[in-house]
């Protein structure tokens, strides 16, 4: 693949900059990861006084997550944000369609100096936010929220229409369940999880009593997680556009919430001073957007059933790869199941050993 790699980016040079006596010096060819997301390589390259950096993102082919994986549509997303100068996002340099260069298609962005607040078992505990002075997390949460609302402001019928629905008959909420749904049957592959099948029959069964507002870009994985901070703490890049949709704009502040929960109340760890609360999240979103969300519960529970849905594939690769083992609870015991749970009315189970581990956490926990 490297040799490949190496090849095609001095071919896009060539067209790019003019053909050269000198050759195209690469100074770093480093491989991030091999997840299931998708694979991330950081280069650096040079050629004379010209210098670049750039991060190729190419489609995952196996242990995917998700039943679809598209890194064209994640590429074309990225590239209707060059618009938007309130929406700091990476540059898409080129995109690579086809599967013959390295066996999947592929794009190449620039790549953006900063930082995500990661960290297990909590960004709270772990990571870089932990570092920060309260007032420098509050400027960090903040230009975080501003992000999201800015992502909710983008006019996609003009740039991103593209990723709107073809079937509305049952509105922009009915589509995105739809999809939700298609994915989940294909993780399970009709075994059964009680938790995880109890809140898709509570969406389904809930979904006309959630006002199906105007719709939005929706990011469908909105997280300060994927968002890289410059050294002011201020939002550098808005990154991970894998799974974007058009539909309500709780999606995004559901998931926002209970992401913030699951590093939080979920594991029983403080939030850090100058990280807000639920209360005020939803307060803050609503006064900067203008856009009042209810039904907030709703939204959560479709999150939790997202990353829910997410470690049923994760304890089913581990089992693949000899990591877990047949029997691993990790799929029906987990922090997000236990959310669900408790917002159902539900028996909430222990831990399992396998997430504790996978996360971090205390097993007590």
């Amino acid at each position: 693949m490297e040799t490949e790699l190496r090849g095609w980016l001095e071919d896009r040079w060539n067209e790019a900059y003019g053909q050269s006596g000198e050759k195209l010096v690469f100074e770093r060819f480093e491989r991030l990861s091999k997840g299931q997301s998708s694979d991330l390589i950081d280069i650096a390259v040079r050629r004379g006084a010209r210098t670049a950096e750039y991060v190729v993102r190419i489609e995952p082919r196996a242990r995917q997550l998700f039943l679809k994986p598209d890194v064209v549509r994640e590429a074309r997303t990225l590239q209707g944000f060059e618009s938007y100068p309130d929406l700091p996002a990476p540059k898409i340099c080129w995109i690579e369609p086809g599967a013959g260069l390295v066996g999947a298609p592929f794009f190449v962005m620039e790549r953006i100096e900063g930082r995500a607040p990661l960290g297990r078992p909590s960004m709270h505990l772990a990571g870089f936010l932990p570092e920060l002075t309260v007032e420098s997390r509050t400027t960090l949460w903040t230009s975080a929220m501003a992000a999201l609302v800015a992502v909710h402001a983008v006019d996609w019928r003009r740039t991103h229409a593209f990723l709107a629905p073809t079937d509305l008959s049952e509105g922009f909420l009915g589509a995105h369940l739809r999809q939700q749904k298609t994915w989940y049957d294909w993780t399970t592959q009709g075994r059964k999880f009680p938790i995880t099948d109890a809140a898709m029959d509570y969406l389904r069964a809930n979904r006309t009593r959630v006002e199906d507002a105007e719709p939005v870009l929706v990011w469908n994985d909105a997280r300060v997680g994927n968002m890289l901070f410059g050294a002011d703490n201020r939002v550098a890049a808005v990154i991970d556009w894998e799974g974007p949709t058009i539909g309500p704009a709780g999606i995004d502040l559901g998931y926002w919430m209970m992401m913030d929960e699951f590093h939080a109340e979920a594991i029983e760890v403080a939030r850090l001073p100058g990280w807000p609360g639920a209360a005020e999240t939803q307060k803050r979103y609503e006064a900067l957007s203008g856009r009042r969300i209810d039904d907030i519960d709703y939204f959560i529970v479709l999150a939790a059933m997202f990353i829910s849905t997410t470690l049923i594939r994760q304890a089913d690769i581990g089992v693949q790869e000899g990591r877990l083992s047949a029997d691993t609870t990790m799929a029906h015991a987990n922090s997000t199941t236990q959310m669900i749970a408790r917002r159902l009315g539900l028996t909430v189970p222990d831990l399992s050993p396998d997430f504790a581990a996978h996360r971090q956490l205390n097993p007590k926990v």
